[in-house]
């Protein structure tokens, strides 16, 4: 391939995939609809100046079909990873449901028309657990063959209409696409993008521990969490592999590597003796948004892993000094204090 096109590329899974093909040696072309901010701007900088492979970022309305034509063209795109999207909450539903659909859906179509003007066969599709709607509650393992979507808030309605629309503009127009539906993901680089209603309760519980602020939860939040730079590696491998036996697959750390919110806050505390954390039995007293009032079932990640060879490297203790030691070098991004 020559370079590669990454869609939603200032994203929690983004930022660190754009890093990760760089010092993989493939170019790539960092597609999102603002500029990148300056501290990952820079970054990637650094990487292209240890030995990376240049990263072009470039601003673009992923529902605007002519602009992905002209860019996949010039920056001679051989691959794409499609991740843009709106991951949209109650309130954001409610009132502009059509930016939803039309960027979540509309943008697919507008990624897949631009790669068929350039004769660019490969797309790793970038979906959710969010297709399986309450499916997720009501089993114990979230299988891709046995397990069958029922989304119910419009961002897992959408991502599931994305993956039909793509899978089958690939029958049609020869291309071969990869559905890579994403467990519960959390790592640097996350930050308010615009697209995202509410960010993940990991990250607001260390912004919390940061910021000298208590991190109250109504339960521990068990999940089959994943840190963005192995989301990175099974993408890229799911992209590079020359035969897949699937056109879906789930990428998670496994079901036996759930672990809880309030684990992070234990290691967190640790670091941070001042730091307060615990449940609460009232809602209102809650200081971290969970999103949902139960624990998500535990993805099955077997295909992927007996297709591409994918294991985790990042356990919560290890994603944890990562993460810290990414906190250090860019303190003033999470907009804390960098003494405590």
């Amino acid at each position: 391939m020559n370079t590669i096109a990454v869609t939603g590329a200032a994203g929690v899974v983004g930022s660190v995939l754009v890093e990760h093909l760089s010092r993989a040696g493939h170019r790539v072309a960092a597609i999102d609809h603002r500029a990148p901010p300056q501290a990952l701007a820079s970054w990637w900088q650094e990487v292209q100046s240890e030995g990376g492979a240049l990263v072009t970022p470039i601003e673009a309305d992923i529902r605007d079909a002519s602009a992905l034509t002209q860019i996949f063209g010039d920056t001679k795109v051989g691959g794409v990873i499609h991740m843009a999207a709106v991951t949209a909450g109650p309130e954001r539903e409610s009132h502009d449901p059509e930016s939803i659909v039309d960027i979540n859906v509309g943008g697919t179509l507008a990624v897949a028309r631009a790669m068929r003007a350039n004769g660019i066969q490969r797309l790793v599709h970038v979906s959710s657990n969010a297709v399986y709607g309450p499916v997720v509650y009501e089993t114990d393992l979230i299988d891709e063959d046995k397990t069958v979507p029922r989304p119910a808030a419009l961002y897992g309605v959408t991502k599931l209409a994305g993956e039909g629309l793509i899978r089958r503009l690939g029958d049609l127009w020869s291309m071969n696409v990869t559905i890579a539906r994403l467990s519960s993901v959390f790592g640097p680089w996350e930050h308010a993008t615009g697209v995202r209603d509410t960010l993940n309760p990991i990250f607001q519980a260390t912004v919390a521990a940061l910021s000298d602020r208590p991190a109250r939860f109504t339960r521990p939040c068990r999940r089959d969490w994943i840190y963005n730079r192995d989301v990175a590696d099974a993408l890229v491998r799911l992209l590079s592999a020359e035969t897949l036996k699937h056109p879906i697959y789930h990428v998670g750390p496994g079901p036996d590597a759930v672990w809880s919110v309030e684990d992070w806050c234990v290691l967190l505390a640790g670091r941070y003796p001042s730091f307060v954390h615990g449940l609460v039995d009232e809602p209102g007293a809650a200081t971290i948004n969970l999103h949902e009032l139960a624990d998500r079932a535990p993805m099955s990640t077997t295909r992927l892993v007996a297709d591409t060879g994918f294991q985790p490297s990042y356990t919560p203790e290890l994603a944890f000094a990562d993460m810290m030691a990414w906190v250090e070098k860019f303190p003033a991004f999470l907009h804390v204090p960098t003494e405590k």
